[in-house]
């Protein structure tokens, strides 16, 4: 019964868009449809959408078996053969390798500020010079001040960002050095 209205359904649409497309007219097809085939439409889109159930339902238990096979928590699922102990010591590698890293990075920002620090001394020696000297124009020795004060602000703020980075540092390797460190007993 189902797969003969099914049939007949599919032989009117194609009945009815062999019909339209010998008589259209460039794009006012897609512009007037009618009544009639919207209803068609809807009863081919309901069809598709019961076949899309039975579809949905098989790829719904895939889902549950896979879930199933990924237990733990987000670190832990990616462990590979390694033992609960050994990918416990990888990542606090990993860890102290992190903070390695940052320590570097923030050692080459203190050099930065060192060597920007010095060439802001020195431009200021230069501007006052040329002031003392007069052999520049007002407005030049004012543009210059402007952009070492603007260095200054600059270099400021890399400071700030440095203090703030040691500081987390510290904290996060007295983290990992508590836990780390076997737990003395009594």
């Amino acid at each position: 019964m189902k797969n003969t209205l099914r049939i007949i359904i599919v032989s009117l649409l194609l009945i009815a868009i062999s019909g339209t497309n010998a008589y259209a007219q460039g794009k006012s097809q897609e512009k007037g449809k009618s009544q009639k085939d919207k209803a068609e439409d809807k009863i081919k889109e309901k069809d598709v959408k019961g076949d899309m159930d039975d579809h949905n339902d098989e790829m719904d238990d895939n889902k549950m078996a896979k879930e199933k096979s990924n237990k733990g928590n987000g670190y832990g699922r990616d462990k590979g053969d390694m033992s609960g102990k050994e990918f416990g010591q990888y990542r606090a590698a990993m860890a102290k390798e992190k903070i390695e890293n940052s320590e570097k990075s923030l050692n080459d920002n203190e050099e930065t500020l060192r060597s920007g620090r010095a060439k802001v001394a020195d431009a200021k020696e230069k501007v006052r010079k040329q002031r003392e000297d007069k052999s520049v124009d007002e407005e030049v020795i004012k543009q210059k001040e402007d952009k070492i004060r603007k260095a200054e602000e600059k270099l400021n703020e890399l400071e700030v960002v440095i203090k703030k980075g040691k500081e987390n540092i510290k904290k996060k390797g007295e983290e990992i050095e508590k836990v780390t460190k076997p737990v003395k007993q009594q």
